[in-house]
């Protein structure tokens, strides 16, 4: 398999499948493009997710407390607390854990989250710095909300019960919607691991500006927003990029998709990134960004409370009945159609 995440179909057959539920309190297991697990307590729901931070050398502390609680802030909540696993490659200095700690502290602070414990060691199981953050949150039990009707994973009964937004809600005809621009997390890790080699070519300036894009990674606002604005789906956008989430929102929602690649903002910084390494910046890793669908009426408060709040946005595409995944754009006049295809190795690891 390529470097990244293993795709869909094997996911299902050798993952997905094999996990059965033990307990009738958890409502939500993993699926395709699914950010959290969540449980039934009774008179709240826990919900929790958990994600690694590989691909980057630099701020890997900060980028994975941010990455973490990006998919809480998917579901329309704040993250509680975290869970931390550090694992430093031999060689690794204290000053090393030093400054990994000290970063995933910053991040957790400037968030307001605790940090409820871990586990750190020197393994020679890695060459870099791993760090992997479990996060956990709490929602109350929606009024006249009923857990049972959520059970499952195919996204066919949406958000129904719960005061929580999953990827599988979107329905046809919602609209789909991106903030920020494609490419933004990736674009910030390849500035900061390769400002040396860039800088000669694009220029300080525009390398600074990169580098900077690491302080809009985060997705909380915008996942709150969401929620009280009445979206469907939400899917913060990770390894794959835009495509591979417009993917996955479908696939998780049993809707088809048409994506206006022509109507999906990417920062100037990120097109000279991009157009040195030869790679695309729709299949570039772009946490900081949120795929969101809401139904069309809905969309102009979703799009000005965002707006309001300085956080751009705008509407690349639509759910369909139709279980087609489909990109279209226009070349020389021309419209064209091309299949929008499961995720693949993310375009980072070219690098």
């Amino acid at each position: 398999m390529p470097v990244g995440k293993v795709p869909p179909e094997i996911l299902d057959r050798t993952v997905f499948r094999k996990i059965r539920r033990s307990d009738s309190r958890i409502l939500v297991t993993p699926g395709t493009g699914e950010d959290c697990g969540i449980i039934d307590l009774g008179s709240q729901f826990c919900v929790l997710s958990c994600d690694p931070v590989t691909g980057a050398s630099n701020d890997v502390g900060k980028l994975a407390v941010h990455v973490s609680c990006n998919d809480i802030a998917s579901a329309g909540l704040r993250p509680f607390g975290l869970m931390v696993t550090l694992l430093l490659p031999p060689g690794s200095t204290p000053s090393d854990l030093d400054k990994t700690m000290s970063d995933i502290c910053d991040a957790a602070a400037d968030l307001d989250i605790s940090i409820l414990g871990g586990h750190t060691e020197v393994t020679d199981a890695v060459s870099r710095t791993i760090v992997t953050i479990c996060v956990i949150a709490f929602a109350d039990h929606a009024e006249n909300g009923d857990p049972a009707d959520i059970s499952g994973n195919s996204g066919n009964s949406g958000n129904s019960g719960l005061p929580v937004i999953r990827t599988g809600g979107a329905r046809p005809g919602d609209l789909l919607i991106m903030t920020k621009t494609a490419g933004l997390e990736g674009t910030a890790v390849i500035a900061n691991d390769h400002a040396d080699e860039l800088e000669p070519v694009l220029g300080k300036e525009t390398v600074s500006k990169a580098r900077a894009f690491m302080d809009r990674i985060s997705v909380m606002k915008e996942g709150i927003i969401g929620g009280r604005c009445g979206v469907s789906s939400m899917h913060d956008v990770t390894e794959g990029g835009i495509f591979g989430a417009a993917y996955e929102i479908a696939a998780a929602s049993g809707c088809g998709i048409i994506l206006e690649k022509d109507k999906i903002p990417v920062a100037e910084e990120t097109v000279s990134v991009c157009s040195y390494y030869g790679i695309s910046p729709y299949q570039l890793i772009s946490s900081g960004c949120m795929a969101m669908t809401i139904k069309e009426k809905n969309a102009p408060l979703l799009l000005e409370t965002l707006r309001s709040e300085n956080i751009p946005a705008a509407v690349i595409g639509r759910m369909t009945e139709e279980k087609e995944y489909l990109i279209v754009s226009e070349q020389s006049g021309k419209k064209t159609r091309e299949p929008l295809l499961p995720p693949g190795s993310d375009e980072l690891y070219k690098i």
